[in-house]
């Protein structure tokens, strides 16, 4: 379960984590327990001080899975989509991308994601993380701005059955 106090917990655990992670992300949260999505912090890998891509993110301290768990390297590509050339309202030249991880489809420990079931109306298991993208694919941080199309750009991928 992922709720808000859980959030809270998990936050405090990375900033009192040994060795110190030495740079974090804002990233968007589809928690489990919430009906809303949460702004979290998510580290760069443990000895880098910033992530030049996705995987190079402790996404496994938000997305809970066996997989992750027992992996002794991960491979983020097949538990998360990019999508790339989002274009912004206001500035139709410019262009963000973005990653969006998410627990196997066969990890039978997650729960029913309330935020998802409640905003896309189908059934998830499981948090959904976003980080964003900029123009070379380093890791930025996600704006308030960037939320609304981040939701319907993961409702879509949940409704259409991209995220597997």
């Amino acid at each position: 379960m992922t709720g808000l106090s859980q959030i809270a917990d998990i936050t405090t655990s990375m900033l009192l984590h040994v060795p110190q992670y030495s740079r974090f992300y804002k990233a968007l949260l589809f928690p489990e327990s919430c009906e809303n999505t949460v702004l979290v912090s998510v580290p760069a890998d443990i000895g880098l001080t910033r992530a030049l891509a996705a995987d190079e993110l402790a996404a496994e301290i938000w997305i809970k899975s066996d997989y992750f768990k027992d992996a002794h390297v991960v491979n983020v590509a097949q538990y998360s989509l990019h999508i790339e050339h989002v274009p912004w309202p206001d500035h139709p030249n410019e262009a963000r991308s973005f990653t969006i991880f998410f627990s196997p489809r066969s990890y039978i420990g997650a729960e029913v994601n309330n935020c998802l079931r409640g905003m896309a109306g189908e059934l998830w298991y499981g948090n959904v993380l976003v980080v964003k993208h900029n123009f070379t694919g380093e890791v930025v941080n996600i704006e308030t701005e960037d939320i609304p199309d981040i939701e319907g750009i993961v409702i879509k991928c949940v409704r259409e059955k991209q995220l597997r």
